[in-house]
């Protein structure tokens, strides 16, 4: 389904989210050596409708974020701060064909460490953040419901400023065919990651259970994920690879249920693992290393506001804000975003009681065979 944007007249309070100013980027600012570089948009080979489908309307309120005044006309639009209006959308959602590039010579993996509990995160640099924003849909997509994807940008500039602060080198594409999308995968991927800590994958799109939607068409997800196998990609063998995904993954929608809130006891545990001493090679399976962060459960929407963007990047980028300095395992920080979009988010749409006081959860699914801890990266002289 196509994924939901939103306004509404609350003034949002707690984490300061740094994206809703228009400020592009640059190449080494401050200092840093990580890159945000975004590319021009490319052409929708079907001209784009400007219908929207009003069923899919969805106004949503949220506690994370800037201040932003936000409200609902009669007829279910949107109405921003300065009386923009805007429809809401979910964002919806398998092209079977594959596209792979290879190098005549590629380099090998690296050694990695049996004993380690934590990832290697000490390379010469972050590594590569691969970004493809999905705003604009041919017209047979419009014509189905996939439209225009309001408040997308802002989902851009969040997370791409939050990828460069941890000083990934950030590409971004907008707009791109489903085949666009798979020849990016493929030339990153064989592009030499060895002197990278890890690589990111970020799309922004309509999506369904197991698709993403290019301009033109679906695309699998696991068929993006797999051009950085371990069989394909060598240079991330046993090095993170984290796919951030935010799509809707179907039409339901959660209606949520009440609770009585007390405090919860914290206990702590102690795991240990024995680690063999005698292994000198050892085997990896190809779909090790990865992490998929879904900005909801299958079968479910995905919630976006046209004026702040999406409840799942909103917080994901509330909560790296809080912990870029320090560092944060990345497992916890996902917990982090679940807890944020469970709990501060919910639709607002009194005309549509079937968009009205919904809610979301991401989803998050493992892969990783050990503790991946993110801050900023230090510069290596």
């Amino acid at each position: 389904m196509a994924d939901f944007t939103d306004s509404n007249p609350y003034k949002d309070e707690g984490t300061d989210v740094d994206a809703i100013s228009g400020r592009q980027d640059t190449d080494g600012e401050g200092g840093d050596t990580s890159r945000v570089n975004r590319m021009p948009r490319t052409d929708i080979e079907t001209d784009v409708e400007t219908t929207h489908n009003v069923e899919t309307d969805v106004d949503v309120t949220s506690d994370v974020g800037t201040d932003v005044d936000v409200g609902t006309s009669r007829d279910g639009n949107m109405v921003g701060k300065k009386g923009n209006v805007e429809k809401t959308m979910p964002d919806r959602g398998a092209v079977k064909a594959s596209t792979g590039l290879t190098s005549a010579v590629r380099p090998g993996p690296e050694p990695v460490s049996v004993e380690s509990d934590s990832y290697n995160m000490e390379h010469k640099r972050r590594g590569y953040a691969l970004l493809i924003n999905q705003e604009r849909f041919s017209a047979d997509l419009q014509r189905q419901g996939y439209t225009k994807r309001t408040g997308t940008a802002v989902d851009e500039r969040n997370i791409s400023r939050k990828l460069k602060e941890l000083g990934f080198d950030v590409t971004i594409f907008p707009d791109l065919t489903a085949n666009h999308i798979k020849n990016m995968c493929a030339k990153m991927a064989d592009k030499d990651h060895s002197d990278c800590d890890c690589f990111v994958f970020v799309i922004l799109s309509h999506g369904e259970e197991g698709v993403v939607y290019g301009t033109d068409k679906e695309v699998e997800i696991k068929e993006l994920a797999s051009y950085f196998r371990g069989d394909r990609c060598p240079t991330l063998i046993g090095k993170p690879k984290l796919f951030i995904i935010q799509a809707c993954r179907g039409n339901q929608t959660d209606p949520g249920v009440k609770v009585n809130v007390t405090d919860a006891l914290k206990e702590a545990s102690d795991d240990k693992t024995e680690v063999r001493k005698d292994v000198l090679t050892i085997k990896l399976p190809v779909e090790a290393d990865f992490l998929f962060a879904y900005s909801t459960v299958p079968g479910y929407y995905s919630w976006r506001n046209g004026a702040n963007g999406s409840w799942f990047i909103q917080a994901l980028c509330a909560v790296l804000v809080k912990h870029l300095e320090k560092g944060i395992e990345i497992r916890k920080l996902l917990t982090l975003v679940n807890r944020q979009v469970a709990q501060n988010f919910q639709s607002s749409n009194p005309d549509n009681e079937d968009f009205h006081r919904m809610k979301q959860v991401p989803c998050i699914s493992s892969m990783l065979t050990k503790d991946l801890y993110l801050c900023k990266k230090k510069r290596k002289r």
